[in-house]
């Protein structure tokens, strides 16, 4: 199993709460340690765990008998590529733009060794990732879909365009009904970007769950519709217990994105509402231009969807994208422009060399 190194946080709500951070022990994946202070002891779990990353969660005890929690972001691979290593502190570059009410925020960046360390709050519950499986019942999806859509619709507004939305970065807890995202490592505050054609194993982000723009061949720019084409994989996903794709090389998975249509999910599991699945497919569309073009719009869609569930257990036919939806993208650009004014004018954005801590 491969060892990594965990940081023993006591208190983590203040910044100047890391700087008590205790001597690091070597913590495996999962399982539980003796720490090297009299009274203290750890255990460590690893919550996600893909590509070039692993989210871990860290429980620390001390001799009163008080439990902490902190979660943990570091780059795998052996050696790890030099993408890898700077996806981190861009995410902690970014912590002014991130808040608490709809994402998991940074606390303190470190360096153990030659590989940078991320510290995030944990605000409980799990990633996504880890719930999927059988097809989601109508009322957990989407009772879950609303809350992830007005996550990224806050992010949005933020200016962010995340571009590498997954269910690994989708932390929801089921018990309070929130939803937070995190992997923002390569997240932009550029309104839009292009993608260069690269070999697809070199394309940042998961191809999976990559918009047919984020390929590099496709003539159009990354912008927040990306994100809602990777959202509308991930609830494709937990409508149906797979993905709309199926590919085994990379170069298979963006012929899938950009050229075949995925069957619709009301056809592959008969309990999904037909309103529902016309939803995801929106989501679905090659064209940025024929999907929702706001995540708020699209929150306003699945509302309707859940009020109509839980009052009558069916979904009647409405029109998608209606008119609240463009009076919805209006507000939300004007949003995103003063966003990002702000960002510009007190450049917020840059992580200083001198803000990693050695440990």
């Amino acid at each position: 199993m491969e060892i990594l190194t965990e940081i023993q946080v006591s208190v983590l709500t203040e910044a100047s709460d890391v700087d008590r951070a205790l001597q690091a022990d070597d913590l495996p994946l999962e399982g539980a340690v003796r720490g090297p202070t009299v009274g203290l002891s750890a255990k460590t779990q690893c919550l996600a765990r893909g590509g070039d990353r692993a989210i871990c969660r860290t429980w620390c005890v001390n001799a009163a008998g008080t439990q902490t929690s902190v979660l943990s972001v570091r780059p795998l691979g052996e050696p790890a590529t030099a993408a890898s290593l700077d996806r981190v502190p861009h995410e902690y570059g970014l912590k002014d733009q991130l808040d608490s009410a709809w994402a998991v925020c940074p606390l303190a960046l470190l360096r153990h060794g030659d590989r940078p360390v991320l510290k995030l709050q944990d605000p409980g519950g799990e990633p996504l990732e880890r719930l999927l499986g059988a097809p989601f019942e109508s009322g957990r999806f989407l009772r879950l879909a609303v809350g992830m859509a007005a996550a990224l619709g806050k992010a949005h507004q933020r200016g962010l365009v995340h571009k590498d939305l997954k269910p690994a970065h989708i932390f929801v807890d089921e018990s309070t009904g929130s939803v937070r995202l995190t992997g923002f490592g390569l997240a932009t505050l550029l309104p839009r970007e292009r993608q260069s054609p690269a070999p697809p194993e070199t394309i940042a982000g998961t191809l999976a769950y990559m918009a047919p723009e984020q390929t590099g061949r496709m003539n159009r720019s990354i912008d927040a519709r990306s994100d809602l084409y990777s959202l509308g994989v991930t609830l494709y996903q937990m409508l149906t217990g797979s993905l709309p794709f199926a590919a085994s090389e990379p170069m298979e998975w963006v012929r899938c994105h950009i050229a075949r249509k995925p069957v619709a999910p009301s056809e592959r599991t008969e309990r999904v509402a037909a309103r529902v699945s016309c939803i995801v497919m929106k989501l679905l569309a090659k064209t940025a231009e024929e999907r929702y073009q706001t995540a708020l719009g699209l929150q306003y869609d699945l509302r309707h969807c859940l009020t109509e569930w839980e009052a009558i257990r069916q979904i009647n036919p409405f029109p998608l994208a209606s008119l609240i939806s463009v009076v919805i993208y209006r507000s939300s650009a004007m949003a995103i422009c003063l966003a990002l004014l702000a960002s510009v004018r007190e450049r917020r954005v840059t992580t200083p060399r001198h803000e990693f801590r050695t440990i």
